[in-house]
């Protein structure tokens, strides 16, 4: 039986030294280092403990908590009153409902960005209805994804390793896309573009695969029917 992996920020991989996650029975959340020793939460999990919280600091300041859809903000308040020096940002797209949800505020993406190393770049999928972005980070030629809820990895024991089957998280079709022939296009232009090989979502294990992207368009093209 795998050891079970603390609830704390580990590194994902040697080839990734800017990405760490950290996971909560199926749900994951990311931080991505910035400039001057800065920090962004992605997707923060409820349950900030002493042990999260020390992994955290570690690591840095974090100067950004961001939520990358208008779905994603359980954990928000949470993270807000340890760290009330960062910023809140979201998607244009998605801040009125955040507002409203959580009774914040939050600011648009433009001053995260230019934040952002050279490493580390927003993505915008079209044609979705949850104001959905994806951070690429780019590592030692390697290129990963860190998506919200339109992929998931096996909801496994996480035992700090990577898998290597893609699955598509099953409420998405319906909750996260609005039109689906936008949303497959941008898809697969930005796969052939970005070529990626790291999976990182906030559901299941992340993955590892040298053929993640056809991985991924068979998903695009098979999970939607």
């Amino acid at each position: 039986m795998p050891k079970k992996t603390p609830f704390s920020y580990q590194s994902l991989a040697k080839e990734l030294p800017s990405l760490f996650s950290a996971r909560r029975k199926n749900l994951r959340s990311s931080i991505i280092k910035l400039k001057e020793s800065k920090l962004c939460l992605f997707s923060p999990v409820k349950g900030l403990n002493n042990e999260l919280l020390a992994s955290i600091e570690a690591l840095g300041e974090p100067s950004f908590i961001l939520a990358p859809n208008h779905y994603h903000h359980a954990a928000i308040v949470e993270y807000v009153e340890q760290f009330p020096q960062a910023m809140l940002c979201a998607p244009e797209f998605a801040i009125p409902r955040l507002n409203k949800m959580t009774g914040l505020e939050f600011s648009n993406l433009d001053v995260f960005i230019k934040h952002l190393p050279k490493n580390v770049s927003v993505l915008s999928p079209e044609g979705l209805k949850t104001g959905e972005i994806w951070l690429k980070v780019v590592d030692n030629t390697k290129t990963a994804w860190l998506v919200v809820d339109a992929f998931s990895g096996p909801s496994t024991p996480d035992s700090g390793l990577y898998e290597n089957q893609v699955e598509l998280l099953k409420t998405f079709p319906r909750y996260g896309v609005k039109n689906l022939a936008e949303y497959q296009a941008w898809v697969a232009e930005q796969l052939l573009s970005d070529l990626p090989q790291f999976l990182v979502p906030c559901h299941g294990a992340p993955i590892y695969s040298d053929n993640l992207v056809d991985q991924l368009q068979k998903v695009m093209d098979t999970g939607f029917k």
